[in-house]
């Protein structure tokens, strides 16, 4: 009795009229629900779906509500689900900007994209300014298409897909620099999936971007034959290691797009278009963007260097009118088993005729004792050598520490090649570095100067000892606390560490190994350095 008044309750969006619920929508397992078509029904609470929520085609359900969710078991079937032999189709999920004021709605989708199993829209709108995001633990999936009249979709570390069906119809409209997918600025996250792309399907985009003022959409040509499913998203800067490793500078746009391919690429390849805007691109992209191109990340050489492609303005991939602000760029890739990580870099202009490099110059503290400093060309012409200059802080002039030749024989390289030199550098003050790129007729350029802070040095001698030592202090500037630890991890002495030598008794001690462990206690007892010591008697 109780699920045939429930039923007779829920068929209330057969005529069409608003439902209107303190405590939300809810379809439970076994219920049928069908928007007919030409019905406009208007939901105001949540909707919990664990049912059938059926829609004809040119029906519309028009969610005002906080929080759409999809069990695993649910449905939301069209016709054909009843009878095959009808056209695909479906109604509309109109998501609308809830009555209650601005707010982002929020999507469990019901869907896991990487089983590819799971409940899907038919055709999802959105219509909110504030925007939709996906739920936690959950992706999202439409069936045909996804259309953009007003805000975001947020995917919030989940993925939505769009298409999948046998018939092979599938699109995302309405889309604009104003609305798109969001993936997020993190080097992982959530992608947007397209199902069933090959030569036939011709040019698709990928209307996506970090944020809601960073539109970088990605377009992309399939050649192969037989349809694959791809998947994309852009997060912020560029890497080393495309995804980790450190954050790289120079003439490039701070966006990286990854593609991924669900098959096999059988010597396919991929014509991508990627669109950034002015406002992205760093100051020395915008200075010498004529020499730009599409770089491409290898695990083994790294981000590859190619001939100047240019660039095309204003950007296209957009259903509204072309972005005079935005700039695209064009390059053919061999399909990759694995998918591929993309970036935008500008040669820089050479100084003199004949003498060419692009790099990227960084120094890294990699310890208390040393700096490593590294450097990374992506192209070299006519370049003999490598010097590295340091100036300390106390010097006027800086001089030559170390002569590294090129890596390429020739003195000609469009590859990515790394180079790195340790300085012992125990000074205690801050540290200047900058490159000096010789050419083979002797032309030189200079990189950006890179500061290193400041050293230190702390030594206990003599060791072994009888249990009395002294504790030498070089380039420490805050109070240190020092505690002596046996073996077994007890402390049996501590003492505030003044001045820059401090003697130290400890003679009572028995013999053995003990561990010197000092603390910063200017910054919160963080830990500085650790030293072993032998007592002897």
């Amino acid at each position: 009795m109780l699920r045939k008044l429930y039923i007779s309750f829920i068929c209330l969006l057969c005529a069409g009229q608003a439902i209107r619920a303190q405590t939300g929508v809810f379809i439970p397992p076994g219920a049928n629900v069908m928007a007919h078509r030409a019905d406009t029904v208007s939901i105001f609470s949540n909707v919990t779906n664990q049912g059938r929520f059926g829609s004809a085609t040119g029906s519309a359900v028009l969610f005002y509500g906080g929080l759409w969710s999809n069990t695993d078991e649910a449905l939301l079937p069209e016709e054909r689900f009843y009878d095959p032999a009808l056209p695909p189709g479906g109604g509309v999920f109109r998501f609308m900007q809830p009555l209650t004021g601005e707010g982002r709605q929020t999507i469990f989708g019901g869907y896991n994209s990487a089983t590819g199993i799971g409940a899907s829209f038919p055709n999802l709108y959105i219509n909110n300014p504030s925007g939709v995001q996906l739920a936690d633990l959950s992706d999202l999936r439409i069936r045909y298409n996804l259309h953009f009249e007003s805000g975001h979709l947020y995917l919030n570390g989940w993925d939505v897909a769009v298409g999948g069906e046998p018939t092979g119809r599938s699109s995302i409209t309405g889309y604009t620099s104003r609305r798109f997918i969001v993936t997020g600025t993190s080097p992982y996250g959530g992608y947007l999936y397209l199902y069933n792309v090959n030569a036939a399907t011709g040019e698709v985009v990928f209307p996506i971007g970090t944020g809601t003022d960073s539109y970088t959409p990605l377009a992309l040509r399939y050649n192969g034959r037989r349809a694959d499913n791809f998947r994309v998203r852009v997060f912020d800067n560029v890497y080393a290691n495309a995804q980790t490793g450190s954050r790289l500078e120079g003439n490039l746009v701070p966006k990286t797009w990854q593609i991924l391919q669900n098959g096999i690429p059988n010597g396919d390849s991929i014509a991508v278009s990627l669109q950034h805007n002015a406002a992205d691109q760093n100051t020395g992209f915008t200075g010498n963007i004529d020499s730009s191109f599409i770089s491409r990340y290898s695990p083994v050489s790294g981000w590859d260097t190619v001939p100047r492609t240019g660039f095309s303005q204003p950007g296209t991939l957009t259903t509204g009118n072309p972005l005079r602000q935005a700039y695209m760029h064009s390059r053919t890739l061999s399909a990759t088993p694995g998918g591929t990580f993309l970036s935008l870099f500008a040669l820089k202009v050479p100084e003199a005729p004949g003498f060419e490099v692009s790099l990227i110059f960084d120094a890294i503290r990699r310890d208390v004792r040393q700096v490593q400093a590294t450097w990374l060309t992506m192209r070299e012409r006519d370049v003999q050598h490598f010097e590295l200059e340091r100036r300390l802080e106390h010097e006027n002039d800086f001089r030559a520490i170390a002569v590294l030749p090129t890596q390429s024989p020739t003195g000609n390289s469009n590859v990515n090649r790394q180079y790195q030199f340790m300085d012992d550098n125990y000074y205690g003050d801050m540290s200047y570095y900058r490159l000096k790129t010789i050419s083979r007729n002797g032309d030189s350029t200079y990189s950006p100067i890179r500061s290193v802070p400041g050293n230190f040095k702390i030594t206990a001698s003599p060791n072994p000892n009888r249990g009395q030592f002294t504790i030498t202090l070089s380039g420490v500037r805050n109070l240190l606390r020092m505690d002596v630890i046996d073996i077994k991890g007890k402390v049996i002495y501590t003492t505030k560490i003044t001045g820059t030598n401090m003697s130290v008794n400890v003679a009572n001690a028995a013999v053995g190994v003990y561990f010197l462990v000092f603390y910063d206690t200017d910054n919160n007892n963080v830990i500085v350095d650790r030293q072993k010591i032998e007592i002897i008697k």
